[in-house]
């Protein structure tokens, strides 16, 4: 448990002044409930036995100055102070849960908003080696399971282990024969249920993993949707569906039978015991009459702490179970948190030719993001990388430079480095040497200014289902939508002709992943996004290579008719959209063979 303890803590987004505050709340709910529960006793003892007055001094002195003559008034006016205590202590009870909930509430948001954000701000390596269903049942599982299985369930445990010791501390004082029966009963309980550890456990790990595997189907099965119908493999995936749902049902199933059954086991030993306790009386010849304030003072004790040992049990089992999500989420807040200490410790990375070595440089020497602009060129210069646990460089020593305004490509065949290549210029991946410059300056100071001058447009374009206007103003803010940019990217991007032909213009709505325009259409969307963001430079990752020849011909168009007015990087996939560009570079094995212009490159390796 102390591992558990000491997971949870590093989980949970609240300060430890809340935790405090929080555990203070508990002790005093649970010292008012003491005192409720244990009013009413006396008060009972008082209202049968007059006598009990003069019995004790302070109640006697506290009679006596009340002006009030006769005793059964003044207990009558004790009973409004019982009432008041008692309300007040339900008060407080119904107050501290709401808390509790509250509480949970707001550790989830803030979990929630903290966990998105790590995994956005993580590097595009970790993207690339992580599942994005597993991201998905990860938000999943912290927004619809980490507070009711794991944090409510605790918070109300602590509650309920303070009120049944102060409870204790009550019988002690009121009969501690009556404590020591009461121990006696629950200690065995506590003991059965401790053997079931492994299995809530296990049960824990059986719920988890198949909500996961349910999700990742179902990602499987509905993202390549018409793949799905057309194969026809949709029995395929309900079956896959049907087994982890099986195995989902069974596990639930296990463990609320076994979350229920600490309520019936307890409620039916105190039965037993206060039947035996009459019964032994009896046979020993005892007087019941004897046995009726122990017995009193045990019923009403338990009539609060029955519900309240039945809760302890029941939250400790439910966190057994959860145990295997806090393990899962905990790593994967320590590993967020990891790459998060590793960004802000990142260095500069400075590239030496006189040595060939790379010069790090703290983060304390980085510049303004606003002091970075590109007016001349980019120069790549003796850049290398290798992908983690990769046994050779992706790229090697490669050493380039693009003007402004200037269009280039990249071609060479699969596996030959140029999406790798792309994606250091983009600056997704860190070279482990070598250094980018713009007009003189690193990029590796000021990435998300360099990244904020470039505009990508994918092979793929993903559009949301919502207008083209915000499509391409995407991730602006509905009201902070600059119109009149958007209609001059529309005209760039040649979309005029396919806007007027739409029933709602720039309002119409575009589907899921843009499913109701063209591949051309989508793709020129794309551009016009990239155009609206008024990126400097603009990197076309196989832009055409899904298109068909018409369509891909619009769309070259469209881009060509942007040259000079736009760097260009292109990752080629048919030669004929490079025609217009610059220079072009070949790409063998991470390395660039040949350069040039489309008649130098393209044209003389065809002997033409």
């Amino acid at each position: 448990m102390p591992s558990y303890f000491k997971k949870l803590l590093y989980i949970l987004p609240a300060k430890k002044a809340k935790i405090i505050q929080m555990v203070l709340l508990f002790i005093l709910a649970s010292v008012l409930e003491v005192v409720g529960i244990g009013v009413i006793g006396p008060f009972i003892a008082l209202a049968n036995d007059f006598e009990l007055i003069n019995q004790h001094t302070q109640l006697k002195q506290l009679f006596e100055g009340s002006g009030i003559s006769q005793p059964s008034q003044f207990i009558a006016f004790l009973g409004i102070f019982v009432a008041i205590a008692f309300c007040t202590k339900t008060f407080f009870s119904w107050f501290t849960q709401t808390r509790i909930i509250r509480f949970c509430d707001r550790q989830q948001h803030l979990l929630i908003v903290k966990v998105v954000h790590q995994y956005l701000e993580a590097p595009y390596i970790y993207h690339t080696r992580k599942n994005s269903s597993a991201i998905v049942d990860s938000i999943i599982e912290i927004a619809n399971t980490f507070t009711m299985t794991v944090l409510n369930p605790l918070l109300t445990t602590i509650a309920n282990i303070l009120v049944v010791f102060c409870l204790f501390i009550l019988l002690y004082v009121t009969s501690p024969s009556t404590m020591i029966v009461l121990l006696v009963t629950f200690l065995p309980v506590f003991i059965f249920f401790n053997l079931f550890k492994s299995s809530l456990k296990q049960w824990g790990k059986q719920m988890r993993d198949s909500k996961e595997k349910i999700i990742y189907v179902i990602n499987h099965a509905f993202g390549s949707i018409k793949e799905t119908k057309l194969i026809g493999c949709e029995s395929y995936f309900e079956s896959q569906i049907d087994a982890y749902a099986e195995q989902l049902e069974k596990a639930h199933g296990d463990f609320f039978t076994f979350k229920v059954l600490p309520r019936f086991i307890i409620e039916a030993i105190m039965v037993v015991c206060i039947v035996g306790i009459v019964s032994v009386s009896l046979l020993l010849s005892r007087s019941i009459q004897d046995l009726t304030a122990v017995l009193g003072v045990y019923a009403l004790a338990t009539i609060r702490m029955l519900p309240a040992i039945s809760n302890v049990l029941t939250g400790i089992n439910q966190l057994r179970n959860s145990s295997y999500t806090v393990n899962q989420i905990y790593l994967e807040v320590v590993e967020l948190d990891q790459i998060k200490k590793e960004e802000a410790a990142s260095t500069v990375i400075t590239f030496a030719p006189e040595d060939a070595k790379v010069i790090l440089e703290p983060s304390p020497t980085y510049k303004p993001l606003n002091e970075l602009s590109f007016k001349n060129e980019v120069i790549l210069n003796r850049v290398s990388y290798r992908y983690p646990n990769a046994y050779k460089p992706a790229i090697t020593d490669i050493s380039l430079s693009i003007k402004q305004g200037e269009s280039i490509a990249f071609i060479g065949k699969s596996g030959a480095g140029k999406t790798t290549l792309v994606d250091i210029i983009l600056g997704l991946l860190i070279p482990q040497s070598g250094d980018i410059l713009i007009d003189g300056t690193s990029i590796y100071p000021n990435l998300r200014a360099w990244q904020n001058l470039i505009g990508y447009i994918p092979q793929s374009i993903f559009l949301t289902d919502d207008t083209i206007e915000r499509n391409i103003a995407f991730g602006v803010p509905k009201h902070l939508i600059d119109h009149q940019k958007v209609q001059n990217a529309i005209e760039a991007a040649q979309l005029e002709g396919v806007i007027e032909n739409l029933a709602d213009g720039i309002n119409t709505k575009v589907g899921e992943r843009g499913i109701l325009l063209s591949g051309g259409q989508r793709q020129r969307v794309g551009i016009a996004r990239a155009l609206y963001h008024d990126r400097a430079i603009l990197v076309l990752d196989e832009a055409t290579a899904a298109l068909d020849g018409e369509t891909e011909k619009l769309v070259t168009e469209a881009i060509k008719s942007l040259s000079g007015k736009q760097t260009i990087i292109t990752i080629a996939h048919r030669l004929s959209t490079i025609e217009h560009c610059d220079r072009i570079y070949q790409l063998e094995q991470g390395k660039i063979t040949k350069s040039g212009n489309y008649q130098e490159v393209i044209l003389a390796g065809f002997g033409v």
